[in-house]
Parts: C-alpha cells; structure tokens; sequence
C-alpha cells in the first residue's frame, strides 16, 4: 500500500492491517523455532574444552595444531605444555 492509501484509512482499519502483520509475523517466528536444529557436538583437545560444533566441521586446536572432528575422542593434556 502506499503512503497515501494508509493514510486515507480510518483507525479500525489500520488496526486490521497492523494486527493482520503481527499474526504474520508469529506465524513465521513459530515455523522457524519448528525447524530442527544443527546436532552439536563437543569437541576437546589438549585438556580443554574447545566448543561445540556440528558433525561436519573440522576444528584446529589452538594449543597444539591438531585438526579434530567433533565427536572424536579426546587427545590427552600434555603435561609438558604446563
């Protein structure tokens, strides 16, 4: 609609409108929190937690380099790195 045509609305029917926008936008909201979720995984390298992440990404440890997968066991913390 143009500015002119809102403007030549009366009270109920721009409340209508706005209402009508509003169901609209819930509607949209609620479609998209229905939409299931990335799975995350934890990942862990070196004694630290680094994160979650989805299965599919590749994380480097910034302590020691290594690449992890997520879901993939764990490397012991060195004790040398203390």
């Amino acid at each position: 609609m143009s500015e002119r045509e809102l403007r030549s609305l009366d009270l109920k029917e721009f409340l209508a409108l706005v209402e009508a926008d509003i169901r609209e936008l819930d509607r949209r909201q609620l479609a998209r929190h229905r939409l299931p979720s990335l799975p995350l995984r934890p990942v862990s390298c070196c004694g630290k937690r680094l994160g979650a992440f989805p299965p599919s990404a590749r994380v480097r440890c910034p302590f020691c380099g290594t690449w992890i997968a997520p879901g993939e066991d764990p490397r012991p913390a060195d004790p040398s790195a203390r």
